[in-house]
């Protein structure tokens, strides 16, 4: 090629002009598309960030999906503003994981954008700019003379800070992007200062002793005489610290002081210049951990272990069906070792936070810092941390709840979704409302990966798919060790009733059996299912309940907050001193929360150390270690919970397990209903006897005769699955039908219905008797808002799936194409749980 021929190529190929298909943070029903400066050609990239302009003033950073010659149809494309990463941040297979969830879950692309991309890397004109405090100064910095007008503006605007729309204003610019990414690169400012748990580096204080002291030095005899005699406690700590050197290299502050005079001697030592302190930034994702563990299987484990490689030759995913106790998380730790020496990275899926102190525990006694944790706790500028270092490959086991399948995995080779059956994986708002378990077995299979399924009380699709071949099954049918199935007993509540045999909310049976195991310095593990004080509070006069301002649901009394309080929107109300509707002081208070059992307990059994463990007791970031904590250290004797004591946590001196109310479960307007309340029992009662000894388990019931009650008792998944899919079958539920819920919402409760019949004719115009209602929840209004929900199911054999989802769209945009309709929310719902 000639040197004019190629100048003449490389300018054309620059001159090309080339358009975006750009997803943007937003509920849109389409991606935009916009024209590539010519100066980004080559810095625009798919997966990259890019700021563009939505709208008359609106700025954004969206994801570039595709990139192409041509021209979008129908509107003139605006310019890219900036391109904002120097490396892609979604690969192209988590962008095609992004497309399957907003085609099956019938949401846009935008949705499923905000569930995946960290808060900190999605920036908008609403934004906030701040001067970063932790600057120290701009001296030596070179700026530009826009970069110190905008510095000059943040420093004296309120707070120290502007949004992003008033950037522009300032700089008198339209791009204003290349000047804040300068800024922020030089620490200068922060995006986003309005998180409230803003990320600041973790440090630790090491300690070293001064060079003229080391240990040749002749001055050191001196020291220790001189301290000898004079500050013994110096002496203590100096000693503690050769003692420390002669084991690790690097001492730490905390390491030396064992009593609280310790500190000020230690201080002392540093002001003499006897000890150096410097602070160094600890990684607080990676905490210091060896692998030491060794993980020996028994003989039913190694057989499950083969067996579940060998279905891995022609199957997928698998289902790792083994009882309570069985040493699932053993076969786990022997895949993940497989799966990290071929190179790849592991998923493990866990439907509760909690979870992860345990597990983390233990895979890092195994894996070490290989391992990483990833939920919601951790504030916005960790989770960028945990997405790059994911990106990276700098860990290779990432542990988390179902939000953990958008990460920008780069190998996944592994995942294993544990306790599969639990209802906590589905997202009920906002969309994507996906379900973590199906989600994860889809991102697998982009990366050509295997699926393990693990829990004792599978979910009836998940067993239904296993059964006919679908997924591979392998079981676990007997405790590990020489522990054995708890033995459960019914309490009769009805009979001890009639007897007076009923303390509160405590059958005489069960305290007994409380008593005898405090006497034996066991632990026990107490469960029901509602959280706050009291669930309803009744004006005996005139029968009013105080209810929700903004929902269609009483308010459940706080005692520790002393208020009325709604779970659902978070409505708060003082406590009330007499009837707002007859004025009456005979107010009074039924049923029993997790706060009132606990009070209970301390009135019936003073001498018991007592824990709640719900989710009101659990919302700091580290709550659910210190419990998990003191009752493994046996500082607590019962534990008090909701449904989070019933998922997977083990413990070793738990030998006793109360289900104080058992019927509570079974009453739920949900085909799903039995199922639960099987998999609650049975999951909660699997936390007795875990060790050689058997445990107890007493269920508190007025139907003891239930079936659902006798399958749990039996520990008989297998009649109960087989009950519970014939009443399926009976009536057009999954796995035999799909489901499909639109939720249709209004301020207007007339409004709210004529909008639900005028969909569901439209629906029932294209899919008949497919289409179910409208009809009104059991809580009809939610947050202001009145709901209907509109259900279609869809026969798996004879109908397309496809075709059926194409139609409802259809039919919700003609819905909306109505003036009075655009003011009602359309909510879509695949594979809806109630």
């Amino acid at each position: 090629m000639s040197l004019l021929e190629f100048y003449t190529e490389h300018t054309h190929a620059e001159r090309q002009t080339l358009f975006a298909e750009v997803i943007l943070p937003l509920h849109l029903p389409k991606s935009y598309t916009y024209r590539i400066p010519f100066e980004y050609n080559t810095a625009a990239q798919v997966g990259k960030r890019v700021i563009v302009q939505f709208g008359k003033r609106k700025i954004y950073a969206g994801i570039i999906k595709s990139m192409a010659t041509e021209p979008p149809k129908g509107y003139e494309a605006k310019y890219i503003l900036h391109v904002l990463d120097d490396e892609p941040i979604v690969n192209a297979t988590a962008l095609s994981f992004w497309q399957w969830m907003a085609g099956y879950y019938m949401c846009p692309a935008g949705d499923v954008m905000n569930a995946a991309l960290p808060a900190a890397l999605k920036l908008e004109s609403e934004s906030k700019i701040k001067w970063n405090e932790e600057a120290e100064g701009v001296e030596g910095i070179e700026l530009s003379t826009k970069e110190q007008t905008l510095l000059f503006a943040i420093k004296g605007a309120k707070e120290k800070e502007i949004s992003l729309g008033e950037v522009a204003d300032i700089l008198n610019i339209k791009n204003t992007f290349p000047v804040i990414r300068s800024l922020f690169d030089k620490g200068l400012i922060i995006i986003n200062e309005e998180i409230k748990d803003r990320y600041k580096p973790k440090t630790r204080t090491q300690i070293t002793l001064s060079p003229q002291y080391s240990n040749n030095s002749p001055e050191l005899k001196p020291l220790f005489e001189g301290l000898e005699k004079r500050a013994p406690r110096q002496l203590e700590i100096l000693l503690q610290y050769f003692n420390l050197s002669f084991e690790q290299d690097v001492i730490y502050k905390d390491e030396l002081i064992t009593e609280t005079t310790h500190r000020a001697a230690l201080n002392t030592l540093v002001n003499k210049g006897i000890f150096i302190e410097t602070e160094i930034i600890i990684d607080r994702l990676f905490a210091e951990s060896n692998a030491t563990a060794q993980n020996t299987l028994n003989s039913e484990q190694q057989k499950a272990f083969a067996d579940i490689n060998n279905h891995f030759a022609d199957k997928d995913v698998i289902l790792l069906h083994g009882i309570t106790g069985s040493g699932k998380t053993h076969v786990y730790v022997e895949l993940i070792k497989q799966a990290i020496a071929q190179g790849k990275q592991v998923l493990y899926l866990l439907p509760e936070i909690a979870l992860t102190v345990q597990l983390v525990g233990r895979l890092r006694a195994h894996f070490g810092n290989s391992v990483l944790v990833s939920h919601s706790r951790f504030n916005e500028n960790e989770r960028v941390e945990i997405w790059k270092k994911v990106a990276e490959e700098k860990a290779h086991i990432i542990v988390g709840p179902r939000s953990a399948v958008f990460l920008p995995f780069q190998n996944l080779g592994l995942v294993i979704v544990d306790e599969e059956h639990e209802g906590s994986f589905k997202q009920f708002d906002p969309a994507p409302r996906y379900h973590g378990r199906d989600a994860a077995i889809f991102l697998a299979h982009l990366w050509k990966a295997k699926t393990l399924l693990g829990t004792a009380t599978p979910s009836v699709e998940s067993y239904y798919n296993a059964k006919a071949g679908k997924y591979g099954l392998v079981k676990l049918e007997n405790r590990f060790g020489n522990s054995h199935l708890p033995q459960i007993i019914t309490a009769d509540m009805a009979d001890a009733g009639k007897k007076n045999l009923l303390k509160g909310p405590f059958t005489v049976f069960l305290l007994d059996k409380l008593n005898d195991a405090l006497a034996q310095q066991e632990q026990a593990i107490l469960f029901q299912n509602r959280k706050g004080f009291v669930p309803l509070t009744v004006c005996k006069t005139c029968g009013w309940v105080p209810k929700c301002e903004n929902c269609d649901i009483s308010l459940t009394y706080y005692k520790f907050q002393n208020s009325f309080k709604c779970q659902f929107c978070g409505y708060n109300h003082a406590p009330y001193k007499a009837c707002e509707a007859c004025g009456s002081h005979h107010l009074e208070m039924t049923g029993y929360g997790t706060e009132r059992i606990e009070e209970e307990l301390q009135l019936l059994l003073p001498n018991a150390r007592t824990e709640r463990f719900d989710l009101e007791n659990t919302r700091t970031k580290n709550a659910y270690y210190r419990i998990i904590r003191d009752f493994e250290s046996k500082d607590i004797d019962v534990l008090v919970g909701t449904q989070m004591v019933a998922k997977g946590l083990d413990f070793e001196d738990v030998q006793l397990v109360g289900i104080l109310d058992a019927d509570q479960l079974l009453h739920q307007p949900d085909f799903r209903a039995n199922e639960r309340a099987f998999y609650l029992m049975a999951q909660v009662a699997g936390r007795a006897g875990r060790r050689e000894k058997e445990g107890v388990v007493v269920l508190q019931t007025r139907r003891p005769h239930h079936p659902t009650i006798q399958y749990v008792i039996q520990h008989d998944y297998e009649s109960f699955y087989q009950s519970d899919l014939a009443e399926r079958f009976r009536f057009n539920y999954p796995p035999y039908f799909k489901l499909i819920n639109l939720r249709i919402k209004n301020k207007e409760a007339e409004a709210v219905e004529n909008a639900a019949q005028q969909l569901a004719h439209l629906l029932r115009e294209k899919l008949g008797d497919r289409v179910l209602g409208p009809q009104a929840p059991y809580i009809s209004r939610l947050k202001t808002l009145y709901i209907r929900n509109i259900l279609i199911k869809i026969e798996r054999e004879r109908v397309s799936v496809t075709w059926v989802k194409d139609t409802i769209h259809q039919c919700i945009e003609a819905f909306m194409q109505t003036k009075e309709n655009r003011k009602t929310i359309v909510q879509v719902d695949v594979d809806a749980y109630f």
